[in-house]
């Protein structure tokens, strides 16, 4: 079966950004707008996400900083998503489309903290995630079949810590590096809860001459 499919989709963005330096501190700040729209057949639809932008620095001394840096932003569903179509995976499966989809906005907060004195290094970096009505998989039965389509959930949080760790042993020449991380996601769907937590460990040695 061929089915012939008549989308349009748009995304405008615009954005304004302004930076201030004060004694210790500095400060970034941008105001921005973004607007997606959709449309198939008879249907479409329009949204207008405001995106603020905040960012600051603070130098403690000269061997230590702490930075924060906070925006909104959003994304549209992808057009393979939209479509109104019905695709038989298996005999057991089908793979629907879903037009009703709508954009997603999320916030993301990140914090900052790095220190350096002679050989040693070290950097903590913590960043939160979250999407409020995020675009995730849905699975029903219906008819003896698998449906498998895509819906507006919950919410999706996603929490990411990293510390990293250097040593410089021959001043530039050779860094070494130890990274241990851990990632935390929780997906709120409409009918359902998961939760993944995983530990991550990194490790590496950089070298430069000249």
């Amino acid at each position: 079966v061929k089915t012939i499919v008549g989308m349009n989709t748009a995304e405008t963005y615009a954005y304004l950004e302004y930076q201030l330096k004060k004694g210790k501190f500095n400060y970034m700040f941008g105001i921005g707008g973004m607007r997606t729209y959709n449309s198939q057949g008879g249907e479409s639809n329009e949204k207008y996400i405001f995106r603020p932008t905040l960012r600051i620095t603070y130098n403690i001394n000269e061997n230590l900083f702490i930075r924060y840096n906070g925006y909104i932003s959003g994304y549209a569903p992808s057009l393979s998503d939209l479509n109104n179509v019905e695709q038989a995976i298996d005999s057991l499966q089908i793979r629907r489309g879903n037009p009703g989809l709508k954009t997603v906005t999320f916030y993301s907060n990140s914090l900052t903290a790095s220190w350096n004195k002679g050989i040693f290094g070290a950097e903590l970096h913590a960043h939160y995630n979250y999407d409020n009505k995020p675009i995730m998989e849905s699975v029903t039965l219906e008819n003896g079949r698998f449906i498998k389509t895509s819906e507006n959930q919950k919410s999706f949080h996603r929490l990411n810590i990293q510390t990293t760790l250097n040593l410089k042993p021959y001043k530039d020449y050779i860094t070494i590096s130890v990274r241990p991380r851990l990632n935390r996601y929780i997906s709120n769907g409409n009918g359902y809860t998961h939760t993944h937590t995983n530990w991550r460990m990194g490790f590496s040695i950089f070298g430069n001459y000249k």
